[in-house]
C-alpha cells in the first residue's frame, strides 16, 4: 500500500514524499523524501488522542528516509516533515494496516498513559509472545512466540534495533529449553541463545551483554546464579547465592520448592549494583557487581534492614532507589496482593505507602514509578494494569481477557531512543 505526495514548485524545500506501510509489520510506516539542499530533517507523526511522536533527526543529506514506529494498527494518522532549518512540509494523511489477531485486545478505562507498554503475554493453551501498546492500550507492535513456554520479561533493546524477550518455564524445570530471543522491528527473530535453567528476568548492559537469572543446583539444593550472555553467545556464570548464603544456616519450610527461587532482577549501572528478589526468602538482596558481596538484605530471611510497618512475602517485581523501595507483595496479606513502599535510611526501612488489590495474584506481578508521583501496578494473572495515585485513586485501567498473564513490562517514552540503562 503506497501513498505518494508530490509537493509542487521547484522552490519547495521538501519534495517527493513517499509513504509505504510495511508488509511484514503493518503498523510500521516507511517515509522517503528529498530536500532542495543538504539538511537534517525529521518526521513528526501521530493519531488523534495520541501523544505526538517524532523520529530521530536524520543525517545531513538531500535524500532522506525514516520508519515510523508507535502507530496503532488499522488507524488513520498524519505525518509532517520538518528540517533543521525550520522548514515544514505539508501534513500528509495515512492509514496503518491491520495485524493478525494473535492476542486478546486490551481496553482502557480512564486516562491514557504517556508511555508505551512493552508487555509479555501468556494465554494458557493459546498463545505467548510480546505486544507493545500505546497509552490507550492499542497494539502498535506484536510478536507471537511458538515455543509453548512462558514469556515473563520483554525489553526494548538498548541499541533501538528491536525487542529482547525470554522464553522459559515458570518453575525452572530442567527438561525445558530456556531461550533468549532478539526480534527486529519487522518481527524477524534475528538471534536466539539457549540458557539452561534461565529464570524469569534479565537486564541488558551497554555493550549488549545480557545478564539473566538462572537456577543452580548444588547437593540437591536449588539456588540462584547470574549468567552473563555475551553478544557472541558466550555464557559465563558471574555470581551465585551460595557465595553469600549457607542453606544449612539460612533455610525455610519451602526448601522442596527451591531454596532461593529468584524471580526478579534490577541493575543500577551507576552504582554497579544488582538487586535480586528471592521469592522463597521473602527478601530483596543487594549484590555488589564488582565483588559479588551481598551487602544489603531487605525483607524476611537473612534481613540486614529493620522494617517498621508491614512486611512482604513471596514478592516479585520491585523498584529500588537510594532512599525508597516499592515492592509487589504477592502473599503478605491473606487472600489478596498489594504494593508496599518503604523509605530507606541508615539500615532501616519504614513503610510509607501501600495499595491493595481485592484478589490474590498467584504469580508474577510488577510495579513502576510514573511521573507526578503515580505508580503503574501490573496485576499479572488478572491481565490488568492500574495507574494509581499516591492517594490510592485508580486513575485508569488497561485490561485484557481474564486468564491472560501479563509478565514484567517495560515503559519506554518512545520506540527510538537508545536506552541509557537496563
Amino acid at each position: 500500500m503506497i501513498a505518494t505526495l508530490l509537493l509542487l514548485g521547484c522552490a519547495s524545500p521538501i519534495a517527493d514524499v513517499k509513504v509505504q506501510v510495511l508488509d511484514d509489520m503493518a503498523t510500521l510506516v516507511e517515509v522517503r523524501w528529498t530536500t532542495r539542499k543538504e539538511v537534517a530533517s525529521t518526521v513528526r507523526f501521530g493519531t488523534d488522542g495520541q501523544r505526538p511522536l517524532e523520529t530521530p533527526t536524520g543525517p545531513v543529506s538531500t535524500t532522506h528516509s525514516a520508519i515510523l514506529r508507535g502507530l496503532p494498527q488499522d488507524t488513520a494518522a498524519t505525518l509532517q516533515i520538518t528540517t533543521a532549518d525550520g522548514d515544514e512540509g505539508e501534513v500528509v494523511d495515512l492509514r496503518t494496516g491491520a495485524l493478525d489477531d494473535a492476542f486478546h485486545p486490551f481496553t482502557l478505562d480512564g486516562d491514557p498513559l504517556d508511555e508505551f507498554v512493552i508487555a509479555p503475554l501468556y494465554d494458557p493453551g493459546d498463545s505467548a509472545g510480546v505486544v507493545i501498546l500505546d497509552g490507550q492500550g492499542r497494539v502498535v507492535w506484536q510478536h507471537e512466540d511458538e515455543r509453548e513456554l512462558y514469556v515473563t520479561r520483554a525489553r526494548l533493546a538498548r541499541d533501538g534495533s528491536g525487542i529482547i524477550y525470554n522464553s522459559s518455564d515458570l518453575n525452572g524445570e530442567a527438561d525445558e529449553i530456556q531461550t533468549l530471543i532478539w526480534v527486529s522491528w519487522t518481527g524477524e527473530e534475528v538471534r536466539t541463545v539457549e540458557v539452561p535453567l534461565m529464570g524469569h528476568d534479565f537486564v541488558e548492559m551497554a555493550d549488549g551483554t545480557v545478564v539473566t537469572l538462572a537456577f543452580e543446583e548444588r547437593d540437591e539444593i536449588v539456588g540462584t546464579k547470574l549468567v552473563e550472555v555475551a553478544p557472541d553467545g558466550t555464557q559465563t556464570d558471574t555470581w551465585s547465592a551460595f557465595d553469600c548464603f549457607d542453606p544449612d544456616e539460612t533455610s525455610h519450610d519451602e526448601m522442596a520448592r527451591g531454596w532461593t527461587f529468584a524471580n526478579a532482577l534490577d541493575y543500577d549501572e551507576a552504582a554497579d549494583r544488582y538487586t535480586i528478589s528471592f521469592r522463597n526468602f521473602g527478601s530483596l538482596v543487594s549484590v555488589d557487581g564488582a565483588t559479588g558481596a551481598c551487602d544489603w538484605v531487605l525483607g524476611g530471611l537473612a534481613s540486614t534492614v529493620d522494617i517498621t510497618g508491614e512486611t512482604f512475602e513471596h514478592q516479585h517485581q520491585f523498584v529500588r532507589t537510594e532512599d525508597a523501595v516499592l515492592v509487589f507483595d504477592n502473599d503478605g496479606m491473606s487472600g489478596a496482593s498489594r504494593i508496599l513502599e518503604y523509605a530507606l535510611s541508615d539500615g532501616e526501612a519504614e513503610e510509607i505507602w501501600s495499595h491493595e488489590f481485592d484478589q490474590w495474584n498467584v504469580v508474577l506481578g510488577d510495579v513502576h514509578r510514573l511521573p507526578d508521583d503515580e505508580r503503574l501496578v501490573v496485576w499479572a494473572v488478572h491481565g490488568q494494569l492500574d495507574r494509581v495515585t499516591v492517594s490510592g485513586e485508580v486513575v485508569s485501567t488497561l485490561a485484557t481477557e481474564p486468564g491472560v498473564v501479563v509478565g514484567f513490562v517495560d515503559l519506554p517514552s518512545d520506540l527510538y531512543t537508545e536506552r541509557t540503562g537496563p
